[in-house]
């Protein structure tokens, strides 16, 4: 049942359109694109975050566990938290509407390196895939 749930948080999270749309901007930046993210994008990356909000809030009450959605989500998260763009527009200035997020990255982080699977925009090595 654990898996079944994972995989509706996934469909959820590929059928919101605002949020797909920033995620196609990020991956095209992370392979090495010229693509901006600007302030115009702000209400995608909302859409982006909220979900990873709500992610990282079932995390922290110990309903699912990074092992479990580390495999569908951990690029997608990182493509964003890691993100300049994002960080600066939105994680940055409203920082107190993402507490969860914040408190899930460093694990998250510590997990992906315990695993040796890599971090996309990984802040100890800004840009490199």
């Amino acid at each position: 049942s654990e898996a079944s749930f994972l995989l509706d948080l996934h469909k959820t999270f590929r059928a919101n359109a605002n949020a797909q749309r920033i995620a196609e901007k990020l991956e095209r930046i992370f392979l090495g694109e010229q693509v901006d993210v600007t302030i115009k994008d702000r209400q995608d990356i909302v859409a982006y975050l909220t979900f990873f909000e709500m992610l990282a809030s079932m995390y922290d009450r110990r309903v699912i566990f990074v092992s479990s959605f580390d495999s569908l989500f951990g690029y997608d998260f990182f493509l964003a938290v890691n993100n300049k763009a994002v960080r600066e527009i939105e994680l940055e200035p409203y920082r107190e509407y993402y507490v969860e997020i914040y408190k899930l990255k460093p694990v998250w982080e510590a997990y992906r390196r315990r695993k040796n699977l890599p971090i996309p925009f990984d802040s100890s090595n800004e840009g490199k895939k």
